[in-house]
């Protein structure tokens, strides 16, 4: 009998190692929302999750503890982030990118000290990520960094067609109202002026050397 229960009790170790490695969870922990839409695109970077998610009180962010590291929303700026400690990977507006932890991308808003563009507008609730887009593409076409992009105008728009009020010769375009935003920054003594969706799409519609 003895021995029979240190079989049983390897062969329970065993599966509990083995859930702890490759499986989705441990214990009743589990991935939920955005933090599974970020997992499953890294899983064997993620891991297993160490616990469920969590408010972390100290700074507005949700947070979850995985095998491989730790799950972030960060309330700053709404992005879905992962770290080991090292590396960070982002669900971002070009796609998951991942990055040194002293390093930020253009778009994060909260890039660090000389990072964040200024603002004297009011950036309506979703515009954020179609903003810091916005900013590293006139960052990139004036030669300057994003800390010296003003944002000057993000309006709401339904623009008549898929073009977004900016249509291309010899384009077609699906002619349906797209809602999205006018966005007016001001960067290397140039005024720029982009119309997007409410996606991942701005078009660069005006660019024009400031009097």
């Amino acid at each position: 009998m003895l021995i029979i229960g240190l079989v049983l009790l390897v062969a329970a170790t065993a599966a509990g190692d083995a859930v702890a490695q490759g499986g989705d969870e441990i214990g009743a922990c589990e991935f939920k929302l955005g933090f599974k839409a970020l997992r499953d695109q890294i899983p064997e970077v993620v891991g297993a999750c160490l616990e469920n998610e969590r408010f972390n009180a100290d700074n507005g962010n949700v947070e979850q503890r995985t095998s491989g590291g730790l799950l972030v929303w960060r309330k700053a700026d709404n992005w879905t982030a992962f770290t080991d400690g090292s590396t960070t990977w982002l669900s971002g507006p070009l796609g998951l990118q991942s990055r040194p932890n002293g390093e930020r991308f253009a778009w994060e808003s909260t890039a660090g000290p000389g990072s964040t563009p200024a603002t004297g507008a009011v950036i309506p609730p979703g515009a954020e990520p179609l903003v810091q887009l916005a900013v590293a593409d006139a960052a990139r076409r004036a030669g300057v960094d994003p800390s010296a992009v003003s944002v000057l105008q993000v309006e709401a728009r339904e623009w008549p067609d898929a073009s977004l009020g900016c249509p291309k010769p010899n384009e077609l375009y699906a002619q349906v109202i797209t809602p999205g935003y006018e966005i007016v920054l001001e960067a290397g003594g140039q005024q720029f002026g982009y119309h997007t969706d409410q996606a991942r799409r701005a078009e660069l519609c005006l660019q024009a050397r400031r009097p």
